[in-house]
């Protein structure tokens, strides 16, 4: 092999090598965005979970503190 076709050779490698990089970086950024999509879908699940449990515990928390209050009077009189 002469010099030319040492060097012809090495650059082929070197772009096949930069475009093997380039589609690597690629998948990678596709898949840390199909990730940061998953975790806010799953941010927005947990939220809503959490208002729902808000909610049932404002809805449980009155009463019981209306029976509480009830059964204090009743033990005062």
């Amino acid at each position: 092999m002469n010099q030319q076709q040492t060097s012809t050779e090495s650059t082929k490698n070197q772009v096949k090598a930069e475009l093997q990089i380039e589609q690597l970086i690629n998948s990678i950024r596709t898949e840390l965005f199909d990730i940061r999509n998953e975790a806010q879908a799953q941010r927005f699940e947990i939220e809503n979970q959490r208002n729902e449990l808000m909610k049932k515990s404002k809805g449980i928390v009155y009463p019981l503190i209306f029976f509480v209050l009830s059964l204090r009077n009743m033990y005062y009189e």
